[in-house]
């Protein structure tokens, strides 16, 4: 999530005088209507220490009092986690006391503060993945998620395409032995006819024969018989 134009408004303000004493705005036009909101904030806070989010209907403001001396203050989009908010202002902080020699043991003054030490502090801090180590293992988790989830489709596909192929496998075995069963049926009925056939050659065979040899065989007999009688005469 890009979220450069997430945090408008940064202020460091001396307290309890409520002087600012360092500010950057992302749109200079809105400078001041920003400072009003902290400073107004910062007196219905009053004398309460520590870290507070005030949402309003347009910006959430993030105030931390530290040690009675210095307010940090930052204005973000509603969008905008608070806990972003919260990893800002102490980051801010410690930034703070690092550039401001002595700012921990007196008062610091306006001309103490480094004229770039927000403008550079909120260039760093335009993106919350880079310095919220939180949301950083957050995107890697759902990355991989993400990688997790379509390897688990992709997966699920093969496996749908796997059972497609043993199920078209085992039709074609069926097919393959229900075509065996009819050629070994179609085998045996064409033997079935073949035999038959050869009978009935057979028996035409065997009429014809018969139907020639027989009247022949009568002949001959009839000749043998009649033959010793015209001998006797």
């Amino acid at each position: 999530m890009d979220t450069g134009d997430n945090l408008k408004y940064f202020a460091i303000i001396d307290y309890p005088s409520y002087e600012i004493m360092s500010e950057y705005s992302k749109k200079s036009s809105e400078r001041k209507m920003n400072s009003k909101i902290v400073l107004d904030i910062l007196t219905t806070i009053g004398n309460k220490s520590g870290m507070q989010v005030i949402p309003t209907e347009d910006t959430n403001c993030c105030i931390m009092v530290e040690g009675g001396k210095y307010a940090f203050a930052c204005l973000s989009n509603p969008q905008f986690a608070q806990r972003f908010c919260r990893t800002v202002l102490t980051e801010l902080k410690v930034a703070f006391y690092q550039q401001v020699p002595g700012a921990a043991e007196h008062a610091a003054k306006k001309e103490d503060i480094p004229s770039r030490l927000l403008s550079d502090f909120a260039l760093k801090h335009s993106n919350p993945r880079d310095f919220d180590k939180v949301a950083e293992a957050n995107n890697k988790i759902q990355e991989v998620s993400i990688k997790l989830q379509e390897e688990l489709k992709k997966v699920a596909g093969e496996k749908e395409k796997l059972e497609d192929l043993e199920l078209k496998s085992s039709e074609m075995s069926a097919s393959a032995k229900g075509f065996e069963k009819s050629s070994a049926d179609l085998e045996g009925m064409m033997k079935c006819r073949n035999y038959k056939l050869c009978f009935i050659i057979g028996c035409v065979v065997v009429a014809i024969l018969l139907y020639i040899f027989v009247p022949i065989i009568k002949s001959v007999s009839y000749t043998h018989l009649t033959l010793p009688t015209i001998c006797s005469v």
